[in-house]
């Protein structure tokens, strides 16, 4: 979840809060009835939360499965592209930045090439 559903989530949870206090003070009520309302406000508020609390763990755990076999399909799919054309790579003690630069450049062309090779 990115931290732009957080924030909306958050302001619906405190604004759903904030407009049953609001409405129950404001409303010209006895105090028990008040006191009540303001008990069922809160316990609604409980099951919203936990309704929530839940479809976020769904929707999560979907989301992991996800993440988890589009992974393993990347990464059967590079072991396939590797038995076949096998890509070695030999890293000494890099001493500057411009070998570092060299073996990765050296390894993107060679991935270039095996994807070519498709």
């Amino acid at each position: 979840m990115n931290d732009k559903s957080k924030g909306l989530l958050w302001g619906t949870f405190i604004g759903s809060i904030a407009g049953s206090i609001a409405a129950l003070l404001f409303a010209p009520k006895a105090g028990a009835e008040l006191r009540q309302d303001i008990s069922d406000g809160a316990k609604l508020v409980t099951e919203k939360s936990q309704d929530l609390a839940t479809k976020f763990t769904d929707q999560s755990s979907q989301l992991s499965a996800k993440v988890v076999e589009k992974t393993e399909g990347i990464i059967q799919e590079f072991r396939s592209v590797c038995k076949t054309k096998p890509v070695f790579v030999t890293v000494s003690s890099l001493s500057s930045a411009e070998e570092e630069a060299s073996i990765e450049e050296s390894i993107l062309a060679e991935i270039k090439k095996i994807n070519e090779s498709k």
